[in-house]
């Protein structure tokens, strides 16, 4: 439970870093297919 929620945090704590630098895109498609096998692990 904890880990998961941990992860949620570090993924959106990452996405907003990335969107800063490179204005979303391919980190936005990177992060979305982590997210899913994220779940899919859990």
């Amino acid at each position: 439970m904890d880990k998961k929620q941990n992860l949620t945090s570090f993924q959106e704590l990452t996405t907003t870093e990335l969107n800063q630098i490179t204005g979303g895109g391919l980190w936005e498609d990177l992060l979305y297919n982590i997210n899913r096998y994220a779940h899919y692990i859990t």
